[in-house]
C-alpha cells in the first residue's frame, strides 16, 4: 500500500490590512501557498509562526519593530525563509535585514503602493516556477504589471 503525503506551504505575512497586502496574498494563494496575516502585536501567540515555510513582514518605517519580529523569528523558525516588504533604496532597515539573514526582499512601488513582482524576491520565485514548468511540460502567463486574481 502506498501513502502519499500532502505538504501544504504556509506563509505568514505580518503586516497591516492593506491592498499591497491584500495584493501579495492573492499571488502567494496562486502559488499554492495557504496565507495568514496577523498584526505584529499578536505574534507571540501565533502558534503558526512554527509551522510557515515563509514569513513575510513590512520593514516601511513606520514599522520599524518589525526587524525585531524577524531576529525574534530567525532564532525560533530556522527553517522559513524570512522576507521583509520595503520601498528599496539600501535603507539601514535593508541592510539591517541582510545581517538578520533575510531571503529577499519584496519591493513596493512607490508610485502606487502594490508590491512590483518584477523586482527581488517576486522576480525569483517566478523564474525558479517558470524553470519548474518549462521541465514539466507546464505554460505560465507572462508576468503583468500588476497581479490580480484573474491572473491566476
Amino acid at each position: 500500500m502506498s501513502t502519499a503525503i500532502y505538504r501544504q506551504k504556509f506563509a505568514t505575512i505580518i503586516a497591516e490590512d492593506t491592498p499591497a497586502i491584500e495584493q501579495l496574498i492573492a499571488w502567494l494563494q496562486c502559488r499554492d501557498y495557504y496565507c495568514r496575516r496577523i498584526d505584529a502585536s499578536d505574534i507571540m501567540s501565533q502558534p503558526s509562526l512554527y509551522h510557515s515555510s515563509l514569513i513575510l513582514t513590512d520593514i516601511s518605517p513606520s514599522n520599524a519593530d518589525n526587524l525585531n519580529i524577524l531576529q525574534y523569528i530567525s532564532c525560533f523558525s530556522p527553517q522559513a525563509a524570512l522576507v521583509p516588504l520595503c520601498m528599496g533604496g539600501n535603507t539601514p532597515a535593508m541592510r539591517r535585514a541582510r545581517e538578520i539573514g533575510v531571503a529577499g526582499f519584496l519591493y513596493i512601488n512607490h508610485a502606487n503602493g502594490m508590491i512590483d513582482f518584477h523586482r527581488g524576491f517576486a522576480k525569483s520565485m517566478d523564474l525558479q516556477e517558470q524553470y519548474r514548468h518549462q521541465f514539466s511540460g507546464g505554460r505560465l502567463p507572462q508576468p503583468s504589471q500588476t497581479f490580480s486574481m484573474s491572473s491566476c
